[in-house]
């Protein structure tokens, strides 16, 4: 294996444990606030109870079931989300510096201009935006549940049984929206990370990459074509170059491959999850041209 892929895998598992440390605490917190949501819903459900152990559809009970969104986003603000979404986003940082780092294993150095910094900036920003509506969603849905077993004279347990899959999970596993708070929290994450490198090796004049990460039982098949550089297939991946024994690919070759789930692969490699990453490289007869 070259020197140059074995410190990027190197590299990437500094990386994915950043990553990894920053998405758990995230996904903790979350858990916590799920908990205090779930726990002021119990006390909504139990002050709707009738002995008939049914709703009664009536104006207090509809006003009290309409306002459940603005309970829960009372809730996410005093459990303080959005401080758990700015540390999340404060890793970014410590992610970006990382991925500057990778550009040293090629002997290249870049320095990010005014522009570019503010692009990063943005793209933080949105992302942030995006744990906004994250927590809009959580709440639509809740309050949909409530008010739908309200209007339909819906049982007092099922809906107890339904905020407790969404909330608290069922038979010890997490509810889904904190498995979706994980992968996104993981897809940005590592998204932003590619986006640094490639911008960073943009600056410094480079074009070709390699594609760094495991090569499992449990690989999605456009990463594992990617990895073997064979070409063809479904994705739009064409024969990798081969640099002695070393695959790469050139940025042209990346913006035509199609991961099948609608996001750039420059950025998103695989997509959601994927635990790959694209690093610059710079092939051995290019590399002497620039010295001469």
């Amino acid at each position: 294996m070259p020197e140059s892929k074995r410190r990027y895998i190197a590299l990437a598992k500094r990386k994915d444990k950043v990553i990894q440390s920053a998405v758990d605490a995230f996904v903790g917190d979350l858990r916590g606030h799920l908990k205090a949501v779930d726990s002021r819903m119990g006390q909504l459900v139990r002050s709707l109870e009738t002995k008939s152990g049914a709703f009664v559809t009536t104006r207090f009970n509809l006003t009290r079931a309409l306002n459940v969104r603005n309970q829960i986003s009372e809730e996410l603000v005093k459990r303080g989300l959005e401080d758990d979404v700015m540390k999340l986003m404060s890793s970014y940082d410590d992610a970006a510096v990382l991925a500057l780092e990778g550009l040293t294993i090629t002997g290249r150095a870049a320095a990010f201009a005014e522009a570019d910094i503010d692009a990063l900036a943005a793209l933080k920003e949105l992302d942030f935006r995006h744990w906004a509506g994250f927590g809009r969603d959580l709440a639509d849905d809740v309050t949909q549940k409530v008010v739908g077993a309200v209007v339909s004279g819906g049982k007092v347990e099922e809906l107890a049984r339904s905020l407790e899959d969404t909330l608290r999970g069922m038979d010890d596993e997490d509810p889904r929206i904190v498995a979706k708070a994980e992968t996104l929290a993981n897809t940005y994450m590592h998204a932003f990370d590619r986006t640094v490198s490639a911008r960073s090796a943009k600056i410094a004049d480079i074009d070709t990459f390699i594609y760094v990460g495991p090569d499992d039982d449990v690989t999605r098949p456009f990463c594992d074509a990617v990895l073997h550089g064979e070409g063809g297939g479904e994705f739009g991946i064409p024969k990798a170059e081969i640099d002695g024994e070393e695959l790469y690919y050139t940025s042209e070759d990346i913006g035509g491959m199609d991961n099948g789930q609608g996001l750039p692969v420059q950025q998103f490699g695989g997509g959601y999850n994927c635990r790959h990453g694209w690093y610059a490289y710079v092939p051995v007869e290019e590399e002497a041209e620039v010295a001469a």
